[in-house]
């Protein structure tokens, strides 16, 4: 292949040909000289070639390509031109070297400093300095490497080696028969032996007699080149604790893509896993008393009912009986006792269903919250008459819900809102709206004397259930079976707005 070689750079180049010798016949020195550039051209480092005063008089084509100037602009210019600015001193230095006499000249040599690039990039480079003698004197060519690619892999295994030296977690490299080839110092805080003590010695040091079977088994998938993750096994210290451990393995590969061996990385879960026993332990506990308290809710709700009727009827016979017949204080005792009694009746009543929610509830199915609000007004035409309320609602979706629980859940709001009314008559209104969830969000709005919206993030307390905050405690177990949560914006005197979100039917709304 015939060389590129600039035609200016040939005719001022020194001679550089080792056989230029009056002896050698000119046509044989011309053919050596052009198989000299042929080879400086198809170098793949960038060669620069400069005299003893620093001038740049030779290039190949890579010293363009690595530096970016044309070779016509550099030939003549002093060699600094490719050297940063801070790397200058030290490269003179080096090159002065090899201006000595031959006897006193270093080998070879090579050094690392920063290249300049003709858009003024700095990037380090690799040069090997080495002279070369011809008829205008000593000239010293430079061999220049782009080196970036290896600094940023240096860094990285620095940057790296830095991760496994400080790592909390045991990295561990062994061969494919099980033998410890490296040792982190979190492997030592973990297992208790040093580097010196362990490695070169089996992994089997650290296993537990009854565990010596598991580790052919890992070995055999790591050769077939299968990553092993989250394995949580026991391994032994050495003082002779066991430990829970999570081990993550990887076959370590070759430059050929070769398996010789494996990555351990190993988690002491030791105290996560009492920690998670001791949990588990304390949810069964609370699960068993949870149980045992809604047994005695439920006793509770089907004993007092009978006793407590006995109660309210005799008070409302003694009040009928005597009612004028004793002073009016009297009568004001009987009418306070018949309503204490007859608020205990309800709140036993709430009572039953609050225990029954989550547990005897039927399946959630599509239903029509319309109709389940209807029935609700139904169920309490009484008391909305006797309060003279209003009851208002736009047209209302079909929903995924228990049909009954739904019922009650207006019922319980719409006694809420007649309890606790203002001056003027109760007035409430339901409406839903669709999210982008698809799941409707339904207002319960009533212009009554409003709550602390505080009470209602309390209502799983027990000395908070007083009035109607029970019935507003059923409410919410009953959206949170169905998956969702109640909030309530109130101000007290200006009414409340209870919201809850209920999964849209996939009938057609």
């Amino acid at each position: 292949m015939k060389p590129i070689v600039n035609e200016k750079s040939t005719k001022d180049a020194p001679e550089l040909s080792p056989s230029a010798s009056p002896l050698f016949p000119e046509r044989e020195r011309r053919i050596g000289t052009l198989q000299y550039r042929a080879l400086l051209e198809a170098a793949p480092d960038a060669i620069v070639v400069v005299n003893q005063s620093g001038t740049i008089v030779l290039v190949n084509a890579q010293v363009g390509n690595l530096f970016g100037y044309r070779r016509g602009e550099l030939i003549g210019q002093p060699a600094d031109i490719l050297v940063s600015e801070h790397s200058r001193l030290q490269h003179r230095d080096h090159h002065a070297r090899f201006l000595t006499p031959r006897s006193e000249r270093p080998a070879l040599l090579g050094h690392e400093l920063f290249g300049l690039r003709k858009d003024g990039t700095e990037f380090p480079v690799e040069i090997r300095l080495s002279p070369v003698d011809t008829k205008q004197g000593v000239l010293v060519a430079s061999a220049i490497r782009d080196v970036s690619v290896r600094r940023k892999t240096e860094e990285d295994l620095r940057r790296f080696a830095a991760i496994v030296a400080f790592s909390d977690d045991a990295i561990i490299g062994k061969t494919l028969e099980g033998i410890i080839t490296s040792w982190n110092a979190g492997a030592e805080r973990v297992y208790g032996y040093s580097a010196e003590q362990v490695i070169g010695k089996s992994i089997d040091v650290l296993v537990p007699a009854d565990r010596l079977d598991e580790i052919p088994a890992l070995l055999e998938r790591l050769k077939s080149g299968k990553k092993i993750r989250n394995f949580v096994t026991r391994r032994v210290t050495k003082d002779g604790e066991e430990l829970q451990i999570e081990l993550t393995m990887s076959p370590i590969r070759d430059a050929l893509e070769r398996i010789v061996g494996a990555s351990v990385i190993g988690r002491d879960i030791t105290s996560y896993k009492e920690t998670e026993s001791n949990l588990t332990n304390k949810v069964e506990e609370l699960k068993g008393c949870n149980e045992e308290l809604a047994q005695l809710a439920q006793i509770t709700s089907d004993d007092l009912p009978e006793p407590l009727r006995v109660v309210t009827e005799s008070v409302q016979l003694l009040a009928t009986r005597y009612r004028g017949k004793l002073d009016s204080d009297a009568d004001k005792l009987f009418a306070a006792a018949l309503a204490g009694a007859q608020s205990m009746q309800r709140l036993i009543a709430s009572l039953k269903v609050l225990t029954s929610i989550g547990s005897t509830g039927t399946k959630l199915i599509d239903t029509s919250s319309e109709d389940a609000l209807q029935q609700a007004m139904s169920d309490l035409a009484g008391p909305i008459g006797e309060s003279g309320a209003l009851l208002t609602h736009d047209p209302l979706p079909d929903v995924v819900a228990d049909n009954m629980q739904l019922v009650q859940l207006f019922e319980n709001l719409i006694e809420n809102a007649i309890e606790n009314k203002a001056g003027e008559n109760p007035h409430i209104h339901v409406s839903a709206i669709k999210n982008d969830k698809q799941r409707w969000i339904f207002s319960v709005r009533n212009n009554g004397t409003g709550i602390d919206p505080g009470n209602l993030e309390r209502l799983d307390r027990p000395r908070e259930l007083r009035g109607t905050r029970i019935d507003l405690l059923i409410c919410k177990k009953i959206i949170e079976r169905h998956g969702s949560s109640m909030s309530v914006e109130s101000q007290l005197g200006h009414g409340s707005t209870f919201r809850f979100e209920l999964a849209a039917s996939e009938r057609r709304n």
